[in-house]
């Protein structure tokens, strides 16, 4: 058994928790996870795992750990880009990439839905450069997330192997 997706790094686990939930999983029979981040600073926390950006950005104030959540930007686009190409090396995936139109996070502004859409072609471009497979978050955008990856079919990647893991 494989989990491609699944949330398991600081701040939202310690280290110890990280350790003992993924000696928990192996227990059961889950042969490898795939921590998918979902900003530039979750990123680094998972960085031998998954990189990408994350339609939705958490929004921290007030001294507060997660205060709310807003869409993603085009400045959040070129530093995560730049976090991917440096550590492509280390990544088994581009993601957690994708849409999500979901109305809290749109808050009435439609304009959002075309910046996000730039910013997944964006990532699934570099995917396709460095060879590297897609992990994609679609909510409340069905066909627009599928129409998007159409427009830019992702690059078949051979199958892993039992030993890659």
């Amino acid at each position: 058994m494989f989990d491609c997706h699944c949330h398991l790094y600081t701040p939202q686990f310690t280290p110890a928790e990280v350790a003992d939930l993924s000696a928990e999983a192996a227990a059961v029979g889950v042969r490898a996870i795939v921590a998918v981040p979902e900003t530039l600073a979750d990123s680094r926390a998972v960085l031998q795992l998954a990189a990408g950006l994350h339609p939705v950005q958490p929004v921290h104030s007030d001294g507060l750990p997660y205060s709310g959540a807003r869409c993603v930007s085009l400045e959040d686009l070129v530093p995560a880009l730049d976090f991917i190409r440096d550590h492509a090396d280390a990544l088994v995936a581009v993601g957690e990439v994708g849409l999500d139109f979901s109305p809290h996070v749109l808050n009435g502004d439609e304009a959002l839905k075309d910046v996000q859409r730039a910013v997944l072609a964006a990532q699934v471009s570099l995917a396709n450069e460095l060879g590297l497979p897609l992990n994609v978050h679609s909510r409340s955008a069905g066909h627009h997330a599928i129409d998007a990856l159409l427009v830019r079919p992702h690059a078949q990647l051979p199958r892993l192997s039992d030993t890659t893991y």
